[in-house]
């Protein structure tokens, strides 16, 4: 189901959620307040469905697969080239593209394209890993909610 966009394929598995249990996921959200954006709300769970649907459980795990290492090494290198950081030898960069890849490995592809994608678009410097993480991170949530909150309706409740 890996759309090339998270958000395109996250609206993809609440429509599928929808024909398959008959209802939006129920969002539980929490208010935050932040010096820079001011109020926004973020979303803290997902409560679990009264139905499980094997179709909808499939495609959640499809869409949470990991990247492989050959991509994620090519988004990275995109990334490196498009952006300005401190020189780096040629050791330096490979250690840089192993230590950013393992990281990003676990996080489904489209998820690692769209951040490094975005990197590029929006600054000028190379990110740190840990800014990366958590760009996946904040991508990538959405989805790991719903397949938990899937999973924890699972196939003990009646199946559609």
């Amino acid at each position: 189901m890996a759309l090339g966009d998270p958000a395109a394929t996250d609206r993809a598995l609440t429509a599928l959620w929808a024909r398959r249990l008959g209802s939006l996921p129920v969002e539980r959200v929490k208010s935050i307040y932040d010096d820079d954006y001011g109020y926004d709300e973020r979303l803290i769970s997902i409560e679990r469905p009264a139905q499980w649907s094997m179709e909808l459980d499939h495609e959640l795990r499809q869409a949470l697969i990991p990247a492989d290492s050959a991509y994620v090494t090519k988004e990275l290198a995109r990334l490196k080239i498009a952006t300005v950081g401190r020189k780096m030898g040629d050791v330096d960069l490979e250690a840089w593209l192993e230590v950013a890849g393992e990281e990003l490995e676990r996080f489904p592809c489209d998820v690692v394209r769209a951040a490094c994608r975005e990197s590029v678009r929006r600054e000028k410097w190379t990110p740190s890993v840990s800014e990366l993480v958590a760009r996946c991170e904040e991508m990538v949530r959405y989805r790991r909610l719903m397949f938990g909150a899937c999973a924890a309706a699972g196939p003990a409740l009646a199946r559609i």
